[in-house]
């Protein structure tokens, strides 16, 4: 199993609800959708669902960048260079997630993502200068999957949820969910 288990199960579950979301969302461009008022401005339900659509966008992102055997092979073999790409595409995930414009009532949720984003991509950095060396950045790899950072990624993501955007499946956020989830 991975260094990252718990961190592996919420973005397996990210990456699978972008999927949903993306299938739904990719219907008709020349329309303007439900939430459109005058103006091409958006409804309040128009705003919330943009920023639930780019927020998930950014989510797959981070996901694509550090989860799956290609993270998973590069982490065990040490390899800068796919360490390199995958911390590079984490970066822009975040930089998603920072040129979004939250709801008044996410704002908080978001903020504290873009923090934690951060703080991860402080742990991908020292993960790639490990590199080649097979050890260390194994050990890294488990640090950052149980440090403070990847916990306030998942609360800012749960958040969010609370908060009724639902970026992830709800379920994902219940205590009986994380009930299995290893601590760190």
């Amino acid at each position: 199993m991975s260094t990252n288990t718990a961190i592996t199960k919420l973005l397996l579950r990210l990456a699978l609800a972008t999927f949903a979301a993306l299938l739904v969302a990719g219907c008709g461009e020349s329309d303007p959708g439900p939430g459109a008022v005058g103006g091409g401005e958006l409804s309040t339900e128009g705003q919330r669902q943009d920023y639930v659509d780019g927020v998930t966008r950014a989510l797959s992102q981070l996901g694509s960048a550090t989860q799956g055997p290609e993270f998973a092979r590069a982490v065990d073999g040490g390899n800068r260079k796919q360490l390199q790409v995958a911390a590079l595409a984490w970066q822009q995930g975040g930089a998603q997630l920072k040129g979004l414009n939250p709801p008044k009532d996410a704002v908080e949720g978001h903020k504290a993502l873009v923090v934690a984003v951060g703080a991860l991509d402080q742990w991908n950095r020292r993960i790639v200068a490990a590199a080649p060396n097979k050890a260390m950045t194994k050990k890294l790899a488990r640090q950052a999957g149980a440090s403070p950072a990847s916990q306030q990624f998942e609360a800012a993501v749960c958040q969010l949820v609370d908060a009724g955007y639902e970026v992830v499946d709800p379920g994902v956020c219940t205590p009986l969910a994380n009930a299995g989830a290893p601590v760190g």
